[in-house]
């Protein structure tokens, strides 16, 4: 995980989220894209450009905001994709990986809101539209120096296919967000979630 921002009196609450979105975005995304056997690695950026395509959306809390990104190439979509649609992965459309990478950011971030209620945090927490752009639009979307940032990335793998996930983590008031006590618990499953 890259830590941006010069101030590390955060890193501990960073530290925990950034564990529970290792933990629970392999599960996660295992479930719906009912395959087995599926890997998680950590991913070190070598450039701002890590697919042709970008899922994403945005959880937003009183005092931060995530960004949870889903950068993919059409094939590694189409393979990911096709056991949910019960087609073979040529026979999956751009608008189908499309839809199927825009719920994985979908289910995720209610699983992330269910996390920050279960720890008395963010009662005004609001979850944007999940949308897909080519990836190379990212470049226009720049960090607000005045807050702090911080960045995971994870390959998850199958075979020669994979995705890049991306949590960016945007503190508009690092204040406030000491004052969180995060506790991650490696036992939440799907059953415990309602995702709205």
């Amino acid at each position: 995980m890259n830590f941006s921002a010069e101030d590390s009196s955060n890193k501990a609450s960073v530290d925990i989220l950034f564990s529970f979105w290792k933990e629970h975005s392999l599960q996660l995304f295992q479930s719906h894209s009912k395959l087995d056997h599926l890997s998680i690695e950590q991913y070190e950026p070598k450039t701002p450009i890590h697919g042709h395509w970008l899922s994403f959306n945005c959880l937003v809390v009183e005092c931060f905001r995530i960004y949870i990104k889903i950068y993919y190439f059409s094939k590694d979509g189409a393979f990911f994709s096709s056991k949910a649609f019960q087609k073979k992965p040529a026979e999956i459309s751009s608008a189908q990986h499309s839809d199927f990478t825009k719920e994985f950011c979908n289910l995720f971030s209610g699983r992330l809101k269910y996390f920050f209620e279960k720890n008395n945090i963010g009662n005004n927490c609001s979850i944007s539209l999940p949308v897909t752009i080519r990836s190379f639009d990212n470049l226009y979307f720049t960090k607000n120096s005045m807050n702090l940032s911080y960045d995971c990335f994870w390959k998850i793998k199958k075979d020669e296919f994979y995705l890049i996930s991306n949590i960016s983590l945007d503190i508009t008031d690092p204040n406030k967000f000491r004052k969180f006590e995060f506790e991650y618990d490696n036992v939440l499953t799907e059953s415990k979630l309602e995702i709205l």
